[in-house]
């Protein structure tokens, strides 16, 4: 999670696989990042908000942007919340290492 404080209020931003799709669905790719930033980056941001904030608007969500100190480490973080989802997708499960017995073991014939 990426958290901070603006006008008062706690932030909490971040992905979850409905978030990553949505901004997907939107035209966000993450290989197009740094060829495409004016796209890109809004998408990334708007994406990071819907999770736990997903009523604000997007002229709200503009106007915190602008007061982000460091933006680039900002946009950083964010990439690293998103890459998070992959390992949703991608990644050993947890319940491997429990011995989970409904967990489903498959063979390539």
């Amino acid at each position: 999670m990426v958290e901070f404080t603006y006008g008062g209020k706690k932030y909490s931003l971040g992905f979850n696989r409905k978030s990553a799709a949505a901004i997907e669905k939107a035209g966000f790719v993450i290989g197009e990042i740094t060829d495409k930033p004016n796209i890109m980056i809004p998408l990334l941001v708007q994406g990071a908000f819907q999770m736990n904030h997903r009523h604000m608007r997007d002229d709200q969500i503009d106007e915190v942007y602008e007061n982000i100190a460091d933006k680039d480490g900002f946009v950083t973080a964010l990439v690293k919340e998103y890459r998070k989802t992959y390992e949703t997708l991608l990644g050993k499960s947890d319940d491997a290492e429990e011995g989970n017995e409904n967990l489903i073991k498959w063979t390539e014939t």
